[in-house]
């Protein structure tokens, strides 16, 4: 029998491995195939967990007990309609145009890349080239896929609206199997690919991309990773299809979200388009949707959103006996930037997040008086989200009580880099304690970039993450060539 640390520690090893934390649905299934493979191999698990590192067939194996390979043709039919009616009617262009590139990264046994593949032969053959490339971690289900031999489990009403264009490419068996054409299976490049650890450097830039119910298994932290790595390939002003479950909790700086033919969707922005400006504007645009009330006490419009995908936000600091985390906060305020879906959180969160982002708006536009009054009439929120709006705008108005607020501020959360970032401005040159801050900042900032965060977004000033590191390490360079003359 395996041990409840040993289950942990194949759990921990999956996520580290894959991005995926394994739902509890699938605990016993996972748990009953490795008790009888650990026998059958006569293996401890160490010695199993090093087995998968060499063994690319074992690996394969775990791979798929671990993965949920449910999928069928066309599913979200929705948004195969969306893309017929209203993106590939843009993306026919003229001939000369560069082919169109298509990305179904977690491709299964290839229902999805088949339906995006016949989808588009029927619409732009002859009028612009294309090409599908398919991804998938589960090699057997890569292999599957190869074969081109489909059940009536992949048919069902979700969809029926395009299964003609399925039958256009395949040919129906007596036994009411399906089996795709040859040339059709060949027209799709198919390739095992870890999305969470995998080189993507080979993949060209995509114009539209499907990411469907993948994320759902995935932590806060891992989720970032991938959709940064992902939304890393797609086109500035491509396309990308998430789950309609999964759409409403994500935020990304790079992606706005647009509907078109009653489906949402998430578009890829040009990151060097961000500017305070933008900032404010969104600030703006959010607070308004929101019908969060302006400053001057104005009572607030019923808010209950209209027919629009709804999911529930965890919160696992939302407990009553638990004050509100700065994570939580900054979550929902991205969330909000990102995502014009509404999202249900607690009135407390709710009111919190909105008061930071009404401060911030104020801050940006030099409506210092009317932030100072916001501050002194916020609701209790994070302490270091608090001490940093304080901070920041005592540094706006040049107050000595800045230098003392960001180290308040740090003392509470010594990894806020944007508070240390404007410590290290507020510092006279020749202060020793800089060229100390300023190097901690750099690998702050570094780290945050690397673990693809972007909590702080909205207090940067419309900037990303690598333009403050660009600025610290060229402040550290400045004070080390200052105090190199000295033998400092």
């Amino acid at each position: 029998m395996l041990s409840d640390p040993e289950f942990a520690r194949l759990i921990s090893f999956i996520e580290n491995a894959t991005g995926m934390t394994l739902p509890e649905s699938n605990y016993r299934q996972v748990r009953t195939y490795l008790e009888e493979t650990l026998v059958n191999l006569a293996m401890t698990l160490e010695g199993y967990l090093d087995l998968i590192r060499r063994d690319g067939k074992e690996y394969n194996r775990l791979m798929q007990v671990i993965t949920i390979n449910e999928t069928y043709f066309f599913r979200e039919e929705k948004q195969f309609r969306c893309l017929k009616e209203h993106h590939l009617p843009r993306l026919i262009g003229d001939a000369a145009k560069s082919p169109l590139q298509i990305w179904s990264s977690t491709c299964s046994s290839g229902e999805e890349a088949l339906s995006l593949y016949s989808l588009l032969r029927s619409i732009l053959e002859g009028r612009r080239d294309f090409h599908i490339f398919a991804s998938d971690i589960n090699e057997e289900m890569l292999l599957r896929f190869g074969r081109g031999i489909y059940r009536p489990a992949s048919f069902r009403g979700d969809g029926a609206g395009f299964h003609s264009l399925i039958r256009e490419i395949a040919v129906i068996k007596p036994d009411q199997t399906w089996r795709i054409r040859e040339e059709h299976l060949n027209a799709i490049t198919r390739e095992r690919l870890n999305l969470f650890c995998d080189s993507l450097d080979h993949l060209p830039p995509m114009d539209i991309i499907f990411l469907r119910n993948t994320l759902i298994y995935m932590s806060q932290a891992n989720k970032k990773i991938i959709l940064d790595r992902v939304v890393g390939k797609l086109r500035v002003g491509g396309i990308l299809f998430l789950s309609s479950v999964e759409l409403p909790l994500i935020a990304h700086p790079s992606l706005v979200i647009e509907e078109a033919e009653q489906t949402y969707f998430l578009r890829k922005i040009d990151p060097q388009a961000l500017s305070p400006l933008g900032l404010t504007g969104k600030l703006e645009a959010v607070l308004k949707r929101t019908g969060v009330a302006g400053f001057g006490g104005a009572e607030k419009p019923d808010r209950r959103p209209a027919a629009a995908v709804k999911r529930k936000l965890p919160e696992p600091e939302s407990q009553k006996d638990r004050p509100l985390t700065e994570e939580a906060v900054c979550r929902l305020i991205q969330i909000r930037l990102n995502n014009g879906l509404p999202t249900e959180v607690s009135p407390e969160l709710d009111r919190v997040a909105a008061e930071m982002m009404e401060i911030m708006l104020r801050l940006n536009d030099n409506r210092l008086e009317e932030a100072a009054l916001l501050l002194a009439t916020a609701p209790e929120g994070p302490a270091s989200l608090t001490l940093f709006l304080t901070g920041y705008l005592a540094y706006l108005k040049q107050e000595r009580s800045a230098l003392s607020l960001f180290r308040a501020c740090l003392r509470e959360n010594p990894r806020m880099w944007p508070a240390r970032y404007y410590l290290a401005r507020t510092l006279a040159p020749e202060d020793p304690a800089l060229p100390g801050e300023l190097k901690t900042l750099a690998e702050h900032i570094s780290a945050y970039i690397t673990e693809h965060q972007y909590d702080y977004q909205f207090l940067l000033d419309g900037f990303n993450a690598q333009y403050f590191l660009m600025i610290a390490e060229r402040m550290l360079t400045e004070t080390e060539r200052r105090a190199a003359p000295h033998g400092h």
